[in-house]
């Protein structure tokens, strides 16, 4: 995100109106993508990290995994979303981080990221949290994320900005590329309507290639 994208959206969800997320239907969604495997390969006894969180997954599935990490730049909002809900912190942790620098993770610990129409609202540097994604999933692990089709907007508008910052649509051989290109394969892809998703895979590195 730019710095003026940025504070758009720290402001936007720093408002005690936008701390719940109600988007019921897009969640149904969001956890049909996770059936495709299974909640169990997807959670049980795993590390997963949960960009943008909307509570709601912290929720349902947290008790499964050995540890949730719930990452947002906007403090207020991880601490009303996720933190509360969970006090002692030995199931579910938070961390405020930038999704383009996520320090705080070692490489190759996470078993799970779910990236539900978070890093679309990255207005610059979007292949730096990819690559980032890239780096703290295990070999063989998945990345699981759902983004704005362009091809169901009016138009098939490809940007837009709001009180709530910026978000990029993509077109489905679009998201496909860029993912391909952080490194990772493709295991399934759902291209429902305005919202699509997809499961992507980090494989076992080959000699000279990314860790």
């Amino acid at each position: 995100m730019s710095d003026r994208s940025s504070e758009a959206v720290r402001a936007w969800y720093s408002k005690p109106e936008h701390f719940v997320c109600t988007d019921v239907d897009s969640k149904i969604f969001d956890w049909s993508l996770l059936r495709h495997l299974g909640y169990d390969l997807i959670f049980n006894e795993k590390v997963v990290v949960d960009l943008g969180p909307s509570g709601l997954d912290a929720v349902m599935f947290a008790q499964r995994t050995k540890l949730w990490i719930a990452v947002d730049f906007v403090e207020p909002l991880l601490q009303q979303r996720v933190s509360w809900r969970f006090p002692g912190g030995e199931k579910v942790k938070s961390i405020v981080a930038d999704f383009r620098a996520l320090d705080e993770i070692s490489n190759a610990s996470i078993d799970t990221v779910l990236d539900y129409s978070s890093t679309d609202h990255i207005e610059e540097g979007r292949e730096r949290a990819r690559a980032e994604i890239f780096r703290i999933l295990k070999p063989q692990r998945y990345y699981v994320l759902t983004y704005p089709n362009a091809c169901f907007y009016p138009g098939h508008v490809r940007e837009t900005r709001g009180d709530f910052g910026y978000e990029v649509h993509y077109t489905p051989e679009e998201i496909v590329a860029e993912v391909v290109e952080a490194g990772f394969t493709i295991v399934y892809h759902n291209i429902r309507d305005s919202r699509s998703g997809l499961i992507a895979c980090k494989p076992e590195p080959t000699e000279g290639a990314r860790s």
